[in-house]
């Protein structure tokens, strides 16, 4: 498992329900005029294939495709479980999103930038076509099945890929995460957070997902300097429905 897979996780199903809670309280009410330019800010964070190379020798996890055609729920396997202490750049993180070789990673141009003060910034494009399928397969913590399917209505009449942006700190003590969320942009859109509880949102979710990968224990994971530091156990296998 990839750590920062699941932070970034959280932020993305965080902007999710937040379009639709904001747009079901009224919030939101020219849904086409919310996301502006459809180009993600610019962190200026270059990567290139050999860095995702990097990650995954790094990781100690092996990445194998499954190409028979699976379920979303079934599109995500874990095995095994090796212990790991690394250290990942922001370039290599970078890589290893946008070249995931998962069918249902929900982003793509991503960047994402950790700043001296602890601070993390992640900008990308969500596509639009892979969130029923990634929502499907993560789910959305303490929100019900009809919750998301409403909040996916909203974004379902945008029908297009959109850019989000997110400032947040994060750290990871025994499986505990603790997250602050300074801000969130959908489009040119600032997001209320004070209106949807995020802090709370993204706790729910996390434990969600750190429930559902076997062989995943983060005992310390911190971001400085424009590193993300991990010290747990990862899975050794991880089989993913390709596209």
């Amino acid at each position: 498992m990839k750590i920062i897979k699941l932070i970034i996780l959280l932020i993305i199903i965080l902007i999710i329900l937040s379009v639709g809670i904001l747009g079901y309280f009224g919030f939101v009410p020219v849904l086409s005029t919310v996301f502006g330019s459809d180009k993600p800010r610019d962190l200026g964070i270059k990567y290139t294939e050999k860095q995702y190379l990097d990650y995954v020798a790094k990781s100690k996890t092996e990445i194998v495709a499954l190409n028979e055609n699976v379920s979303p729920q079934e599109s995500i396997i874990y095995s095994g479980k090796t212990d790991l202490t690394q250290s990942f750049t922001q370039e290599e993180i970078s890589a290893r999103l946008n070249y995931s070789k998962w069918k249902y990673m929900p982003v793509k141009n991503v960047q994402l930038k950790i700043n001296n003060d602890g601070t993390v910034e992640f900008s990308a494009v969500v596509v639009y076509e892979r969130l029923s399928g990634f929502i499907a397969r993560e789910g959305a913590g303490q929100y019900s099945k009809a919750d998301v399917e409403k909040g996916l209505s909203y974004i379902k009449l945008i029908g297009r890929d959109f850019p989000v942006y997110a400032k947040f700190k994060a750290s990871i003590n025994n499986n505990q995460l603790s997250e602050s969320t300074e801000s969130i942009e959908v489009g040119r859109f600032s997001i209320p957070l004070e209106k949807i509880n995020a802090n709370s949102v993204i706790k729910s979710v996390s434990e969600n997902i750190m429930r559902k990968v076997s062989g995943f224990y983060a005992k310390t994971v911190n971001f400085e300097n424009g590193k993300m530091n991990f010290d747990g156990s990862v899975p050794e296998r991880i089989n993913v429905a390709s596209n």
